[in-house]
């Protein structure tokens, strides 16, 4: 879909050393790619940068030299040219190199944590340029967010008369920090790669306005790729991903003078639950659906008995036959990884700029990340992919009502007889 996914950047104008700027780092590319017609073609386009975001040629050649076997070590010349062309500072510029970021990411993590160990250090000059140049923009300052107090006024309440002491009202902000201060890295370790990689992909979430739909696109089918390698479930996803739709029914209050004993902490919302909760709070792994009910699994009980469960599921690939093991090794996802890649879901989902295409990868991704952060027992994560989930269904509700709606109402409204467009004029 052309010019879709990057309104302000297309339709901004560059100045005239921003120009030529972008045909000298065009021209760098044609070296390193080889003199292609389109390389010509870029050159002589009045918007260069808009070019080097949508043209297939050059995506497919850029991304086709990333994912190569042989790509990403220390004389990479493509790597070379990601790094100059973010070093310029030039935003247009930047924006391209972000533009590469997923499929960057996607090819330099897979290998990293893989069985490969050879090193990339073309890949990770171009990632120790971004975090870099955002440490130097964040001053070593960390990110906060500033909670106001509800007991102070605001602007939807009835305003109370002015505070004589100004400083008592400063008093009851609250900061919250959001990401720590960055530490200046000069390699990347393998106790830091997560946070550096989480890092590339949160600028591109930054600039996800002026990113075409096939980057995103990309961006999807890379985070899925990494949520399911190495894991025996990754035919299931969609099976175990139905338990995020489940809703707890509700318990009816015990009779006069008897306390329904607690169980402890809901597993997502942190309220005490009941024991007639406690079956939806259990892990998915831990439960089965049977009639569109989560019917708890006895955590003591053999894996032969959870296996043989009607429409049980389970993570355990020797429990079950019919499971196929994504090829690779699991690979280890932090918070700080999975933080931009829920975001750029959000994005996905939300936007109505966003084709049905990448909307479908996107649900799909969702859905992976809710079952592999079941497995792993991550709360932030649990509760961010569930909501995805259940934002896409019910999403998809509503389209399939309206188009309910619309198809009942074009039958029922009885066809017009459309009125002529000749008029008789009196002799």
């Amino acid at each position: 879909m052309p010019g879709v996914g990057i309104p302000a950047l297309a339709g901004s104008e560059m100045s005239w050393e921003s120009m030529e700027l972008a045909r000298t780092r065009i021209d760098a590319l044609g070296h390193v790619l080889g003199q292609y017609d389109f390389i010509e073609q870029l050159k002589e386009s009045e918007q260069p940068i808009k070019e080097l975001l949508q043209n297939a040629a050059v995506i497919d050649a850029i991304t086709s030299r990333i994912s190569d076997p042989t790509s990403g070590k220390a004389g990479d010349e493509l790597c070379q040219w990601l790094y100059e062309s973010y070093q310029t500072g030039d935003a247009h510029l930047q924006a391209v190199v972000l533009r590469y970021m997923p499929a960057l990411c996607g090819t330099y993590f897979s290998r990293m944590c893989g069985d490969s160990d050879e090193p990339l250090a073309g890949f990770e000059a171009v990632l120790l340029a971004l975090y870099t140049e955002e440490s130097k923009a964040r001053g070593g300052r960390p990110l906060l967010i500033h909670l106001p107090s509800l007991s102070q006024p605001s602007l939807y309440h009835t305003p109370k008369p002015a505070s004589r002491n100004s400083v008592a009202s400063q008093v009851h902000q609250h900061a919250e920090q959001l990401c720590a201060p960055l530490e200046p890295q000069t390699a990347v370790k393998s106790t830091k790669r997560a946070a550096i990689v989480g890092l590339a992909l949160d600028l591109f979430w930054k600039k996800i306005s002026f990113m075409p739909p096939k980057a995103k696109l990309e961006f999807c089918q890379h985070a899925r790729r990494w949520t399911t390698m190495g894991c025996s479930w990754a035919s299931q996803v969609d099976e175990i991903a139905k338990l995020a739709l489940l809703t707890a029914e509700p318990v009816q209050p015990p009779p006069d003078g008897i306390h329904a004993p607690e169980v402890g902490y809901a597993f997502a919302t942190g309220e005490s639950i009941a024991v007639g909760q406690a079956v939806l709070e259990q892990p998915p792994h831990h439960r089965t659906v049977e009639a569109g009910k989560a019917v708890l699994i006895d955590r003591t009980s053999s894996d032969a008995a959870f296996s043989s469960a009607p429409g049980s599921v389970s993570f355990n690939s020797a429990t079950s036959s019919v499971e196929q093991e994504e090829p690779g090794v699991k690979l280890p996802l932090s918070l700080d990884l999975l933080r931009p890649i829920f975001k750029v879901l959000g994005h996905c989902l939300m936007s109505s700029m966003s084709p049905p295409e990448l909307q479908e990868e996107a649900a799909a991704t969702a859905r992976a990340l809710y079952v592999r952060a079941s497995q792993d027992l991550v709360p932030e994560a649990i509760m961010a992919a569930r909501s995805l989930v259940r934002l896409d269904a019910h999403a998809a509700a509503e389209a399939r009502a309206i188009a309910a709606s619309s198809s009942l109402s074009s039958m029922s409204t009885p066809n017009k007889p459309r009125k002529s467009d000749m008029f008789l004029m009196p002799s």
